[in-house]
């Protein structure tokens, strides 16, 4: 377990703002967990990646995405891994989010014209209690199946590459582009 302490600044990328001064990487620990009530809530700007393998941001807390910054969820994962947003999520521009399992959006989630891609080789699904959930641009590709738990509304292209996508008569996947 890795935490978010936000005591330096709001840089991501800043070794003393996490728990163990340990940047989340991919060949570090599994679960990341931003809180609410510290003096700085993460910000991913620039050219950095954020990478995680799984990702809750709890309730009162905020991850922001600005610049060029980009969150991804390291490759190797496989489900049950997550990115789950009780708290809020921005994507403040065209920010990339990349994952591999699954993403579960239970409070705010603001797209901004960002890249949401499911990329999963194992089945991946988008849950949650926002309905719909939307996204400005999503890209799928991956083998792996890819289940709306939820409706889920696009509003700007979608890119089908390769897989499956799973929705109900509930769980409608509709387009709004301009």
């Amino acid at each position: 377990l890795v935490t978010w302490l936000g005591g330096t600044s709001a840089d991501w990328n800043t070794a003393s703002n996490w728990s163990g001064s340990i940047i989340p990487s991919c060949g570090g620990r599994d679960l990341i967990k931003i809180g609410p009530g510290v003096p700085n809530q993460p910000t991913i700007s620039g050219a950095t990646v954020g990478n995680f393998r799984e990702l809750v941001i709890l309730e009162g807390a905020t991850l922001t995405l600005s610049g060029s910054g980009s969150l991804e969820q390291c490759a190797t994962v496989a489900t049950p891994f997550s990115l789950i947003v009780n708290g809020t999520l921005t994507v403040s521009g065209s920010q990339a989010i990349i994952l591999y399992g699954d993403f579960y959006q239970n409070n705010t989630f603001s797209h901004g014209t960002g890249t949401f891609s499911l990329l999963g080789s194992s089945t991946q699904s988008i849950d949650g209690d926002e309905d719909p959930i939307q996204f400005y641009n999503v890209v799928i590709n991956g083998t792996g199946v890819k289940t709306l738990n939820q409706q889920v509304k696009i509003t700007n292209t979608l890119a089908f590459t390769n897989g499956v996508i799973i929705t109900t008569t509930n769980n409608l996947l509709t387009f709004t582009a301009t």
